[in-house]
């Protein structure tokens, strides 16, 4: 399975998201791809805090959603629960 979505950071983080809910984490090469993608995006322009993770153009072009499926359509929670979501990876990816 390919976590990285090269475009995408919502999209990455679902990947590894819905990887992880099935048990089915790839191999540690391409955690350390999405992984490093995640890192990337520390200190974008557009995160929600210092240092934290910010979407990328195309994230801020489309419509983003909680992992729920709930349509975040104002730019402060978007960033701010995706900024969460990014570290809560990066969490998954040191116990795996």
């Amino acid at each position: 399975m390919d976590l990285v979505s090269a475009k995408s950071l919502s999209e990455t983080i679902d990947r590894v998201n819905q990887a992880y809910f099935y048990d089915a984490l790839p191999n540690k090469k391409e955690r350390s791809r999405a992984a490093d993608m995640i890192l990337s995006r520390a200190g974008a322009q557009n995160s929600y805090g210092r240092n934290t993770f910010g979407l990328t153009r195309a994230d801020e072009a489309g419509r983003t959603h909680t992992s729920t499926g709930e349509a975040l359509t104002s730019p402060a929670p978007r960033n701010h629960i995706h900024a969460e979501e990014a570290c809560r990876c990066l969490i998954i990816f040191e116990r795996s």
